[in-house]
């Protein structure tokens, strides 16, 4: 009697599986150039079909308007700030002497430097005066300090604006 193999025997069943697997891969290659080719198919019939024309009237010309004259032009002028009114002092030296022993705690007078005015206190070290302060303290909160001549540290005097 001829033998018949069985669905038990092991190589049976890796031959089958190797054929089958062979086939589902096969299957999945062509299937996927089909769609491809479908898909180009569809996107030259696309490309080849023309657009429609869309045409839009030209409207029609208006006569121009009358060009507007330029607006005048304002003048430029300064602001008309009124200058400062200048209070004092007439003898600076004093009058920051009188600063310095009121303000600063052992301070016995008021002296100029190259680097400006300072409070002598000794023995301790000279403190350097806040000329804005020292002309607040002179004239009141409105007041303050500027120089008539860069280089001379004489030349601080107090102001305030003008209202």
């Amino acid at each position: 009697m001829p033998q018949h193999r069985t669905l038990g025997d092991g190589r049976l069943r890796t031959v089958l599986g190797a054929a089958i697997g062979t086939l589902v891969v096969t299957n999945l290659i062509l299937g996927g150039l089909l769609v491809r080719r479908a898909d180009a198919g569809v996107a030259r019939a696309l490309a080849a079909t023309p657009l429609p024309a869309i045409s839009i009237p030209i409207p029609p010309t208006a006569a121009a308007p009358e060009p507007t004259p330029p607006p005048e032009r304002a003048l430029r002028q300064r602001a008309k700030v009124p200058p400062p009114v200048l209070l004092g002092p007439k003898n600076l030296a004093i009058s920051l002497t009188a600063y310095c022993t009121d303000v600063v705690t052992g301070a016995t007078a008021a002296r100029v430097t190259a680097g400006g005015w300072v409070c002598d206190r000794p023995p301790a070290a000279a403190r350097a005066v806040n000329l804005d302060a020292a002309c607040r303290w002179l004239y009141g909160k409105h007041a303050w300090a500027g120089m008539l001549a860069e280089t001379d540290q004489r030349s601080w005097r107090c102001y305030r604006h003008s209202s």
